[in-house]
């Protein structure tokens, strides 16, 4: 008998807690009725996106042409996903109270403001992920902060807006067409012997000194440069051994003169130790960039490749 009154008392505990704990939770997810707050409806209204943390700001900013990232072209797939993100992401659940005070550490540490500016106004918040990258908090002003989701997905929303200015760039660094392309110069300074330069004439494409080149072997040549990309870019001092070794002789030189000024520009190539993935390059004696191997070996074309048989 005394065994059933205990369980009694237990299993009356156990509902108490059972009804506490759903109050909670409801009045919980109450404080957000509206699943958007946060969701931008009309993504084509919006004229910039500006992201500030802790280090750096990031601005995008729409033009006719596409975008811009902090004045440079933009990626546009990367802008796809951000606008989708905006335009999809929803609350889950506000952060239970048990929780936020460490989420609002979080938010004032490490927290990335965000300011969406549309033809119809602002809206910002201020996001965070996180230790494990596997939950996004957001907040508005002095609002409770909430867990924000993609539906349907296990996402991590945060990590659109922790992005590096850098990784917000357009990979391409050439986009010379056949019509467009006036010449290729390609130099190798520790082997003269294997420069070549790749000219049009209107009607086929020449190099100098040879007394016809494979016209086949020319076109799928100077094809990689209709849409030619770069894997990353890097800014100076981010990693040392890149400084040093941009400083010293390149392996290769690839110059591009084309009808569209802003189409031009040079290309050097420096090697780097062997089982690395990525060639280092610079680009305009201004930009670092990093290009896989396997794509870099097809451009070191050399001028007895472009022999007839």
């Amino acid at each position: 008998m005394r065994t059933n009154t205990q369980l009694l008392i237990i299993l009356i505990g156990l509902l108490v807690w059972f009804v506490v704990s759903i109050s909670v939770d409801f009045s919980d997810r109450q404080k957000f009725t509206d699943l958007n707050a946060f969701t931008i409806a009309d993504t084509a209204a919006i004229r910039s996106i500006e992201i500030t943390n802790q280090q750096e700001v990031t601005l995008l900013n729409r033009q006719k042409n596409g975008w811009l990232v902090n004045e440079l072209p933009a990626e546009s797939g990367m802008i796809d996903v951000m606008l989708s993100i905006l335009n999809q992401m929803e609350v889950k659940r506000r952060v239970p109270k048990r929780e936020q005070e460490s989420v609002y550490r979080l938010l004032t540490e490490n927290g990335i403001k965000v300011k969406v500016t549309s033809s119809e106004g602002s809206s910002e918040f201020i996001t965070v992920g996180n230790p494990a990258k596997t939950l996004s908090y957001f907040q508005k002003e002095d609002d409770v902060p909430a867990i924000v989701h993609l539906p349907g997905y296990n996402s991590y929303v945060t990590g659109i807006f922790e992005v590096l200015p850098n990784d917000w760039r357009k990979r391409a660094i050439f986009e010379s067409s056949p019509r467009s392309l006036k010449s290729l110069q390609l130099q190798y300074p520790g082997h003269p012997e294997d420069n070549f330069e790749i000219t049009s004439n209107s009607i086929k494409w020449e190099i100098e000194g040879l007394p016809e080149g494979d016209q086949k072997l020319l076109n799928q040549y100077l094809s990689q440069f209709a849409y030619l990309q770069v894997d990353q870019y890097l800014d100076r001092g981010q990693v040392k051994e890149l400084d040093s070794l941009i400083a010293s002789q390149p392996m290769a030189i690839i110059t591009i003169d084309d009808i569209r000024k802003e189409h031009n520009g040079e290309l050097k190539l420096f090697p780097t130790a062997k089982g690395e993935k990525m060639l280092a390059g610079l680009l305009n004696d201004e930009q670092i960039v990093l290009i896989e191997k396997r794509r870099a070996k097809a451009l070191l074309a050399k001028r007895s490749d472009f022999l007839s048989e």
